[in-house]
C-alpha cells in the first residue's frame, strides 16, 4: 500500500514536471515557427538579390569580349588597348573604340567596347581568325560565372553526342 502511494506521488510529480516543461516549450515552439517564417522570407530576398546582381553583371558585360590565344607581354592598359585595336582592325577589318582593356590571364584579354554594334561586328567577323595558321585565337562573349557553367555543360553534352555519333559509347556521368 505504501508503495502504491509512493508510485502515485511519483506519477503526480512527473505530470507536474511535464506541465511545467510544456509551459516552457510553448514559447519556444512559437519562436521556432517565427524563425522559420523569417528564414523563408530571407531566402526569398536573397534569391531576388542574386537575380538582380546577375542581371546587373550581365548588363555590365554586354559590350565586352574575351580574346584568348594572343600572347600579350604587357599589363599596361594603354598598350593593351592599342595592340588589341590594331589586331582587330588588321585581322577582322573592324574599326572600333575600346573603352577599357585588361589582361586577365597568360594569353587572355578582356575588352570593354564602346557599343553593342561594335561587338556584333567583331562576333560576325571572328570566323576570319581561322585563316591564321599555327595560332588558335578565340573571341567569345564575356560571360558571368553561371553562364560559363551552363556553357561548359552544353559543351560536354555536345562532345558526348558527337562521340556517340562516331560509334564511341556514351559516358553517362554528367
Amino acid at each position: 500500500m505504501i508503495m502504491m502511494k509512493t508510485l502515485v506521488q511519483d506519477v503526480n510529480e512527473i505530470q507536474e514536471q511535464q506541465k511545467d516543461y510544456q509551459k516552457e516549450i510553448r514559447p519556444l515552439k512559437i519562436v521556432k515557427e517565427e524563425t522559420k517564417k523569417e528564414n523563408e522570407i530571407l531566402k526569398n530576398e536573397i534569391k531576388k538579390m542574386t537575380i538582380r546582381l546577375e542581371t546587373i553583371d550581365r548588363e555590365k558585360r554586354k559590350n565586352n569580349v574575351v580574346i584568348q590565344g594572343l600572347g600579350i607581354d604587357t599589363t599596361n592598359v594603354k598598350e593593351i588597348k592599342e595592340e588589341m585595336k590594331s589586331f582587330i582592325e588588321k585581322q577582322l577589318g573592324v574599326d572600333l573604340e575600346i573603352k577599357n582593356a585588361k589582361k586577365v590571364g597568360n594569353k587572355t584579354c578582356l575588352l570593354e567596347l564602346g557599343s553593342s554594334t561594335e561587338k556584333q561586328e567583331i562576333m560576325k567577323n571572328k570566323g576570319k581568325l581561322k585563316s591564321i595558321r599555327n595560332e588558335r585565337i578565340y573571341i567569345n562573349d564575356d560571360m558571368t560565372r553561371s553562364e560559363r557553367e551552363v556553357q561548359g555543360k552544353i559543351r560536354r553534352i555536345a562532345q558526348e553526342e558527337k562521340k556517340s555519333e562516331n560509334g564511341i559509347p556514351k559516358n553517362n556521368n554528367r
